[in-house]
């Protein structure tokens, strides 16, 4: 193959390992239940990339990690009320939480790059900082997304 010319200007560098910042279609790999630091559940949920809106493929098979807490109070009961909507899960009047359910289910999740200081040294993470609905839209293959987290 003879050699070809790249014009990188003006794209910012990847952190290694760290996928960019983008809503990617995720897969549950994996989950842990526990109690939060203030005694609330907490599930720790394994997030697998599939794909990205704008990154597509790139970053297939990173994982993302994040913490899905059911507090007693109303003001962040709509939050995890949402996740449990986007994934798939009974999230209307009273039900039983199963984490093992959401195994192997899909949705969409903002990831985003978080940088912070701690004990001297600098860290940068993944973070997941929005989630949406994911539905299939038939023999297409192509995936649509809900923009309203409220919307029931």
């Amino acid at each position: 193959m003879p050699p070809f010319d790249l014009d990188y200007t003006g794209v910012p560098d990847a952190l290694p390992g760290l996928p960019e910042e983008d809503w990617y279609q995720v897969m549950v790999d994996a989950v842990t239940e526990r109690l939060s630091s203030k005694g609330d559940p907490q599930i720790e949920v394994m997030l697998r990339i599939i794909q990205g809106e704008r990154t597509n493929l790139v970053h297939m098979g990173k994982k993302v990690k994040t913490w899905v807490t059911f507090t007693k109070e109303d003001q962040n009961k709509s939050y995890s009320k949402f996740i449990l909507k986007c994934l798939n899960q009974p999230h209307k009047e009273k039900f039983s939480v199963v984490p093992d359910c959401w195994l192997g289910q899909q949705c969409m999740v903002r990831v985003i790059q978080e940088t912070r200081e701690y004990e001297g040294k600098t860290y940068t993470n993944a973070k997941v900082k929005g989630w949406r609905v994911l539905e299939e839209t038939g023999a297409t293959g192509k995936a649509e997304v809900e923009d309203d987290p409220f919307k029931t």
